[in-house]
This record gives C-alpha cells, structure tokens and sequence, in this order.
C-alpha cells in the first residue's frame, strides 16, 4: 500500500468506488440512454400544451386615486385586498361570463382533445398497415354541457402577480395556441368587466347609504354629516377600483408543455440512478476472488501469479507400452516460455523448488474445475525439463481427469501399485522427452475407498521409495471441497499448491475450507489464480496491489 492510501484511507476507497465505475460504465451508461429514450418518449406521448397570458393593473383603494403615486401595496390591507382581487379570476362568476362571450358550449375546437405525435405516429402505421386496433384514433370532440365548460376554464386559468405589484398576468392553458389566445383575452376582459360592476355596485350602495342619512337629518345634525362625507371623500375611503389591461393576450409560437430537455434530464438522472443501483447489485454478486495478490496477503501466503483462461487442446497423450508421449496441451509450459501461463508456472517452480530436492507436490483447489490438472501436467512437464526427474501421480481417484487425458484406456496403475504390490515400472508410464514419469489411477471399474488408499500403508511405502528415485513427487488431488483425500495424503506432503479460478471462490469461503485444514493451510507454497480474463484484471487493480500484476506479452 503505497504512502497516500496508508495516511488517508479514503483515497483507498475512492479507488474501489472509480474501480467499479470503469467496471460497471457500460451498464450505467445504458440505463442512462434507456433513461433518456423514455423521457423523450413520455414528451413525445404528451400533447403539446400552449400558454397566453394578458396582463392587467388592478387599481384598488388609494391606487384608484391618480393623486397618489406608485403601484405597489404598502400596507397588509392593501396586499390581503389585491390576492383577494386575483382570486376573483379563478371565481366561476367570471369563467361563465368568459363561456357566454366565446359561446364555447358550441366551439369543437375547444372541446377536442388533440392526441399526442407519438399516437399519431401509431395511428399513421396503423393505418398503413391496415390494422384498426381503435388504440391510437383521433379522439372525436366530446359534447361539453356548461359546468364542463367552466370546470376547463378555471382548470387552464392563473394569474401569475409581478412581484408586490398591482399588475397580474391572466394565463390561460390549452392545446390549440389559439383558443389559449381568446380565452385569455376574454378572460382579461371579463375580470375587468366583473371588477367594474362589483366596485360601481358597492360604491352606489354606499352612497345611497350616506345620501339617505343626508336626507333624513335634522338642520342640526345635517352640517355634521355633510362634514363627515367630505372628509370621508378626501381620505379617499370609498373603495374604488377598477382594471386596465395594459397588454393584449397574443398567440403563443412555442408549447410550455411538454418540456423535452427537463423530460430527458429528468430521464437522464433517474436512468443513472438506476445504474448505479444496478452496478452496485452486481458488484455485491461479484465476490469472487479477483485480485490474487489481496488474496495472497489476506491468507498469509505467497501469489505466485495468474493463468489466463485457456483453450487447452484436449487431444489425448499416446501411449505405446510404457512409453508416454505427452499432448501438446500438456506441455505449453515449455512450447510457450514466454507467455503468462509460463511465467505463472515458472513461479510455482521456483517455489517448491526453493527448499532443495527431493520434494512432494500436491496440487489442490477449492472448487473442483478450476484448472488444476492442466497446471499440474504442466507444472510437471516444465520441471522435467530442467532435467529433474519428476514423478506425477494421479491422486484423484473419484475423477481421474489426468490418466484420462494424458493416457487413456491405460490397464495398469497406481492402483495396481498399491493394492497387488506390483512394481511402478510395470505400471508407470514414462515420457523421455519431458523426463516425466505418469503413475495413473487406471481404475477401469475398480471401486476403491480414496482417502483409506490415500493414507494407507502401501501409500506411505510408495511415496518414501519414490523420494530417493525422483527430484520432485507431483500429486493431482481432487479439490477441498469435494473429498478428503488432501487430508489423507497431507502427511506424505511437503507442499501444497492451491489453485482458485478468477471471479469463482470468494476469499471468505476459501478462508472457510483453510480455517478448517489448518495441516494443509500451514504447508501452502503459494496461490495460482487460473482462469483470468486479463481484458478485465486491471479494472480491479488498486494502488496497492498494481505491483502484482504480471506485464501483458
């Protein structure tokens, strides 16, 4: 771990979380363009909808007076009286008069329903293809009474204040730009109109009021109330009011309604959202093991490397009495020296190797199909040929994929070996060119108890013999998982390699299986992680085990 994520740990987790971004982009990426598809098709499915306003000055109170100057309340009776005045817009008294003046009860225009672009675009294929599913029709205009007519009206109306001011824009909402234009015209016109009447009416009521106390008063009370009127006049108490429009409701060029670009933002930011919901539900699926030297350090135990994920040439070895000529897939170790596999293997080399001669080599996994007995021929073939004599046996007597492999049909074995004493020269076959010699299952049928041959005094016998004859004992067992034949051997071993396929075991279950062989754990020579996809390994490479990485070839 390098200075910078050792002082601030939240770099380290800056880079897990850019890690998974460079992982998981293209997922995140489509959800966003799914997203935005979706916006743009919600907009497209939405009739388009057009605003035109009309702007009025209410005059109310001290601003009916021209005496006095501004146009902007000063006062909380000035402001309650002016919103109590815009709310009259909305009032059902002025949407009747506004449905009498248009005589909108009989106008279709106002009554259609328009259908959206992406129906019509259906309707259209539909048409073409002669289909008539009725889902995408032009809609015919509906028969309005008068309480629908003015439930539209105060549905599409507002009044929009600027600011503190008496001025209000009358807007009104509606899918055909024209009909929005003389709606709120007539709109306008009709708050006026109402406002006119409502002001002229209580002004006559009021002074009716104060002509009939004049009327009735006394010579001596008459001089009094005379006073109290004028000076009621000059404090401009009577409630004047009235509006101007002082602009006329034009034709809108452009629909307020749908807004595309906040419909595909919106679209946008929900698909990405939904990405990252989705990258980070497939990153918590994604536990398998990923970066082999993290693993390496967690266990304690030494990474010797990757091997890619091969297309290894199953072709069979020959066999011609004891003589074994190994298939080309076996000895890609010594073919391709310079290839990544190579170097994986050359590394489990110098591993077991370190501690002199005369070892005892299990190969084991996890999982079983994780590779290892393309590793163990392998390992075996490259050893040999560094003129060690090597001695691979076939340990996994429940699934003998090597003697399968390598020298199928064979009659005789280790267990001819092991359970009728027959000489290993008899039943081992032995491949001059890679200096190897095969010991295979040979089962043939033969139903044997592995672990009780695996530990078993003729196994004891055959491995102490087989040390003083060979450099290195090779052993391909079956996986820890599967069987307890690594258990039953692990006392005639020196070291143990433990394979995991790239994104397959979880470093918890493999801590899990090792918690519970601590034997085995503890003779561990190192970790190979087979089955790499290396277009993908550096997405999961952090600052602090870049360095384990093997250079691409």
């Amino acid at each position: 771990m390098n200075d910078l994520t050792a002082t601030n740990p939240d770099i380290h987790v800056l880079e897990q979380l850019i890690a998974v971004f460079r992982r998981r982009w293209k997922s995140i990426l489509l959800f966003i363009v799914a997203g935005i598809i979706l916006g743009l098709a919600y907009a497209e499915n939405q009739v388009p909808q057009y605003a035109s306003s009309a702007t009025v000055m209410v005059r109310s109170g001290f601003a009916a007076d021209p005496v006095r100057q501004g146009i902007a309340t000063t006062t909380p009776e000035e402001e309650g009286q002016f919103l109590s005045q815009m709310e009259l817009v909305k009032s059902s008294s002025v949407a009747r008069r506004v449905a009498d003046t248009l005589a909108l009860e009989a106008d279709p225009a106002f009554a259609t329903m328009p259908v959206s672009k992406l129906k019509a675009w259906l309707y259209k294929i539909e048409a073409l293809a002669g289909i008539r599913t009725g889902l995408f029709n032009p809609a015919e205009p509906p028969i309005l009474d008068r309480d629908a007519v003015i439930s539209r009206l105060q549905a599409g109306v507002k009044p929009l204040r600027a600011g503190r001011t008496y001025v209000a824009a009358i807007s009104y909402t509606h899918a055909d730009p024209a009909i929005a234009q003389k709606v709120a015209q007539a709109f306008a016109e009709a708050f006026r109109d109402t406002l006119a009447e409502t002001s002229a009416t209580a002004n006559a009521r009021f002074r009716t009021a104060i002509e009939a106390e004049l009327v009735n008063a006394t010579p001596e009370t008459r001089p009094a109330l005379e006073q109290k009127y004028q000076e009621m006049v000059i404090a401009r108490a009577l409630p004047g009011v009235d509006a101007v429009i002082i602009s006329d409701a034009k034709k809108p060029g452009a629909p307020i309604a749908p807004r595309k670009p906040f419909l595909i933002a919106v679209g946008a930011i929900l698909g990405a959202a939904i990405g990252c919901l989705f990258a980070g539900w497939r990153e918590m699926g994604d536990r398998g093991i990923r970066d082999g030297d993290l693993l390496a350090r967690r266990l304690r135990k030494r990474f010797l490397g990757y091997m890619p994920r091969l297309s290894v040439d199953r072709k069979p070895g020959s066999v011609n009495g004891s003589s074994l000529t190994l298939p080309a897939g076996a000895r890609l170790a010594i073919t391709e020296p310079f290839s990544r596999f190579s170097e994986t293997v050359r590394a489990a080399t110098v591993a077991v190797m370190a501690n002199g001669e005369g070892r005892v080599v299990a190969i084991t996994s996890t999982l079983a199909g994780e590779g290892k007995t393309v590793f163990a021929a392998n390992l075996a073939a490259h050893i040999g040929n560094q003129g060690r004599k090597v001695l691979l046996i076939d340990g996994d007597l429940r699934n003998p994929e090597i003697s399968n492999w390598l020298a199928p049909g064979v009659e005789q074995g280790m267990i001819d070996t092991l359970m009728q004493n027959k000489p290993l020269a008899e039943t081992a076959l032995f491949d001059s060119r890679s200096n190897i010699t095969l010991l295979p299952a040979a089962l043939n049928g033969r139903g044997v108890e592995p672990a009780a041959m695996m530990s078993g005094a003729q196994m004891r016998e055959l491995i102490a013999t087989q040390r003083g004859l060979h450099d290195v004992i090779i052993i391909d067992l079956p996986s820890l998982t599967t069987a307890a034949d690594a258990r039953a051997v692990e006392p005639l071993v020196d070291h143990f390699i433990l394979l995991a396929e790239w994104g397959t075991p979880t470093p918890a279950l493999i801590e899990t299986v090792l918690a519970g062989e601590p034997e085995i754990a503890a003779k561990i020579a190192g970790i190979v992680v087979t089955k790499t996809d290396f277009g993908k390994l550096p997405l999961y490479v952090t600052s602090a085990s870049r360095g384990a990485y093997p250079k691409r070839t």
